[in-house]
């Protein structure tokens, strides 16, 4: 039987950030969704700078197409 210290209901972007800081401090994390991976549109239709860097990554490491918008 798999145990684990924390299990993370939803796999969007709040359950997958926070699973991924939990990891980061050395827990054990299970993540559970009812969708399967990858999603076919995997966040509400936008990522803003804060996004990237609170992730840690760039626009180029993001998979999926990315479309700017300036205001």
């Amino acid at each position: 039987m798999l145990e684990v210290e924390t299990i993370v209901v939803g796999g969007g972007p709040a359950g997958a950030s926070c699973a991924r800081a939990l990891r980061e401090q050395g827990r054990e994390v299970l993540v559970l969704d009812k969708a399967s991976f990858p999603r076919e549109k995997p966040c509400a239709g936008w990522v803003s700078r804060e996004v990237w860097e609170a992730l840690g990554i760039t626009p180029l490491d993001y998979p999926h197409p990315l479309t700017r918008v300036r205001s």
